[in-house]
Order: structure tokens, then C-alpha cells, then sequence
């Protein structure tokens, strides 16, 4: 059993040191997990490497105190422990990612550059470019898998496009990104076919979209509001993109609430960043605050007091009868013709039809009130 000191001051030094640690034991040889973790008081099992058993102890929730390889081979012992030691040595290199992006249309965005990142074009593609650090290629082709992701997710929110990953590039030094004046943005657009475009028909991007990167790729999450502006653009993509999948007409029976009771999801995360102030019962530990309220408050900032009500009436109505009772509003299969028939439920009504499977406007929507509220959240004006 070999114990470490590391006495991590915080959630980013424990990070940092991990993955050195990973990078140096991969250079004795090529590490492989049975990756099970758990907490048990104040120690956190990581798993089964084939270099032994791994886990941490820490005084400080996310900053690691000591940490633990079990090792299996005794001949180990001395390489593991020189990995440990380089691991405490933050030797981090500068790099350069280059990300090619294609879109099905061949859309392109606009150039655009702002510290460290910028967007350019080539052959109907847009590069992504990123200057950052890392210990290794490897510890950078690794780091930026867990990112990619919520890159995509962001796009999709300031463009409403299906971006993809064509390539990555990497450069083993900083190449300082070309300065591209940032272009008046319009914020009022919903509808894609509004949204900002060069003369040459290039998505425009305003400059909290880069920022919002930024904080991704520095793993910065520091504010708490930064997770929640992710966690909503994160699940506004993947509700957006099941809306395109191709289902079987016997399988579609409350698909559609399933995606929008989801897409309504997406508003309470950003609801949180206007008002994040938690109260629980002190009887039962549930939240006391109305999530209603709070979306409501939410959506009448960028629209009226009306529209607010009638939104909450409308699509959280529906998401609380689907998630809490499973009721759907249509069991007809979609087809040629009709079959009406009275509902068996609600005898007084006739089974409605088969509607379709997402309502895109409430996409738009949210995608207008993220874009809306990142901005009014970096200019300082909430």
C-alpha cells in the first residue's frame, strides 16, 4: 500500500493533480480502470487500475488529503511513487486546438476571436480555435472528449443548428488566434431564419458565446450560475435533437410530452440564475420556493406578464400532468385517415389527434431567453 500527501487546497488543484497522475502512470504503461466510484465518510474509492486499487481521503469536500494506490506488483512500487511526486509538479504546456465544425448545410460562423478563443472559416467548415494548457497530448485529447459536448450545446443555442465534430488538431505551442472585430449583435431574433448573418449568410456570434466557452474549456465553475446556463443549453440540445429521430407510429403515444415536458426543463436552470435563494421546510427538508413562480418571473422579463401566465397554464401545466399522473393528449396512431373515438379516461371528451412530436417554437423560445439572459448576466445588468 503506497499513502501520498497531496493536500489539494481546492476542487481545481485536486483535478490538476489527478491528472498529472493519470498522465504519469500512463507513461510506465497504458492504464486501464475498472472505473467504480464511491464515498464512504470521508474517503472516495476511484477504482480498480491495473496498477491496484486507488482512493482518497480529504478533510475538505473536493480537496484530496492523501491518496492511496494499492498497488498489485511489488515491482511497481518505485514507478508509482516517482509518478506521484511528478504529479505535484504542475508542469502544465501550452497548446493550441484546432476544432473543425460541419453543419449539414454547410452554415458557417462568422470570424470571430476573443482572449484565447476564436472562430474562423475553410471548405464550408468553421474552426473552432483554443489556446490552453495541458500536461500531454494525451491529457489533452482526454480532457476535451468531456467538454465537447457542452461546446456543441452552446452552439446549438446561439445558432439552433446540429453542429459536428469533423476533426481535432492539436499544436504543442500557442498560436495567438487572429483579432476579428466583434459585429453589433441583434438579440431580438427567435426564429432561426431572423438570426444575425453576415453578408455572406455566416452565423454572428456576440461575445458572451465565447465567454460561456471559455469557462468550459478552463473547467471554471467557480459560479454556480455557469453550471446552470450549461446544464439548460446541454438538455435544450438533446431534446432538440430526439425531435428530428425518426419513430415508430406505434411508439409514438406521448413521445411528444416526454420531449416537451424536457424542453420545459430547460427553463428552470436559468430560472435559478434570477433567483437562486433556496428555502426548505424545516419540518420535511423539501424546497419550500414554487418552481412556477420562479419560471414565471423568468419568462415575463423577456415577454409580458400575459404571456408568462399563459406559458405556465399552457406547457407547465401539461409537463406537470405527464411527469406526476403520465397523462398524454393523444393515443391516436398517426395515418391516412382517422379513427375518432371517445376517451376512455375522460368519457366527456373525444380522443384528440395524434399531434406532432415536439413543439419547436418552445425550443425557440428557450434558445431566445438563454441567449437574453447571458447577456444581461455578463453586462452586469442582473
Amino acid at each position: 500500500m503506497i499513502k501520498f500527501l497531496v493536500d489539494a487546497k481546492s476542487v481545481n488543484e485536486s483535478n490538476i493533480f489527478l491528472r498529472k497522475l493519470w498522465c504519469e502512470l500512463n507513461e510506465i504503461r497504458e492504464i486501464g480502470w475498472q472505473y467504480i466510484p464511491y464515498r464512504e465518510q470521508n474517503h472516495v474509492h476511484i477504482g480498480i487500475s491495473n496498477f491496484g486499487e486507488i482512493y482518497f481521503d480529504y478533510s475538505q469536500t473536493g480537496c484530496i488529503k492523501n491518496i492511496y494506490i494499492n498497488n498489485k506488483n511489488e515491482h511497481d512500487k518505485s514507478l508509482i511513487e516517482t509518478a506521484l511526486a511528478n504529479a505535484k509538479n504542475n508542469s502544465l504546456k501550452n497548446y493550441t486546438i484546432h476544432i473543425t465544425l460541419s453543419e449539414k448545410h454547410n452554415t458557417q460562423i462568422n470570424n470571430i476571436s476573443q482572449n484565447d478563443i476564436s472562430f474562423s472559416n475553410t471548405e464550408n467548415c468553421s474552426i473552432l480555435r483554443i489556446c490552453t494548457k495541458a500536461y500531454s497530448v494525451w491529457d489533452l485529447e482526454e480532457t476535451i472528449k468531456i467538454k465537447l459536448s457542452s461546446i456543441l450545446s452552446i452552439l446549438y443555442e446561439y445558432t439552433l443548428l446540429f453542429f459536428e465534430i469533423k476533426k481535432i488538431e492539436y499544436e504543442d505551442k500557442l498560436i495567438a488566434p487572429i483579432k476579428f472585430a466583434i459585429k453589433k449583435y441583434d438579440y431580438s431574433w427567435i426564429d432561426f431564419d431572423c438570426s444575425p448573418k453576415s453578408e455572406n449568410g455566416e452565423i454572428i456570434l456576440p461575445p458572451e458565446c465565447l465567454k460561456l466557452l471559455s469557462y468550459i474549456i478552463n473547467d471554471d465553475y467557480s459560479d454556480i450560475n455557469i453550471a446552470y446556463f450549461v446544464n439548460s443549453c446541454r438538455l435544450l440540445l438533446n431534446c432538440a435533437y430526439n425531435t428530428n429521430l425518426k419513430t415508430n407510429p406505434y411508439m409514438v403515444a406521448g413521445f411528444s410530452e416526454a420531449i416537451n415536458s424536457l424542453i420545459v426543463s430547460t427553463f428552470e436552470p436559468l430560472s435559478c440564475i434570477l433567483n437562486n435563494s433556496v428555502e426548505r421546510c424545516e419540518y420535511c427538508g423539501n424546497l419550500k420556493y414554487s418552481i412556477v413562480s420562479k419560471i414565471k418571473n423568468l419568462v415575463s422579463k423577456y415577454f409580458s406578464n400575459d404571456f408568462a401566465r399563459q406559458f405556465c397554464n399552457c406547457y407547465y401545466s401539461s409537463r406537470s400532468s405527464y411527469f406526476h399522473e403520465g397523462k398524454i393528449s393523444s393515443l391516436m396512431i398517426p395515418g391516412r385517415i382517422s379513427y375518432p373515438q371517445l376517451n376512455p379516461i375522460s368519457p366527456k371528451e373525444m380522443l384528440t389527434p395524434h399531434i406532432s412530436v415536439s413543439d419547436h417554437y418552445l425550443i425557440e423560445l428557450s434558445s431566445y431567453i438563454f441567449r437574453n439572459l447571458a447577456h444581461d448576466y455578463f453586462s452586469d445588468y442582473i
